[in-house]
């Protein structure tokens, strides 16, 4: 049984994860502007579970280190949606393939 929590993406959220490419092999930049569009989607509409969004916006959770994974991609000179785009957020919505129910 998954624990985790589960969602529904929209046929164009969908449609946008299907680009991505989590090994990022071949045309990396398709899977990288994919990513960059579907977060805003997902987040527009709080689609994804409470919880999951803290693992990446709250430095209590990134156990080890003195700030948020998203602190992290901000002192590297990334910021707002900018992060959705880079290669290495593309881990984080890796999930999203695992833990959504069939739309």
């Amino acid at each position: 049984m998954n624990s985790q929590p589960t969602f529904k993406l929209t046929s164009q959220e969908q449609a946008l994860l299907d680009q991505i490419d989590f090994e990022l092999h071949g045309d990396a930049i398709v899977s990288l502007r994919a990513s960059e569009h579907l977060m805003p989607l997902l987040l527009r509409r709080d689609a994804i579970p409470k919880i999951r969004l803290r693992y990446f916006t709250d430095a209590e959770l990134n156990i080890g280190v003195s700030c948020s994974k998203q602190q992290v991609f901000e002192r590297n000179g990334t910021h707002g949606t900018a992060i959705f785009g880079h290669g290495n957020f593309i881990s984080y919505l890796e999930t999203l393939k695992t833990s959504r129910l069939d739309s």
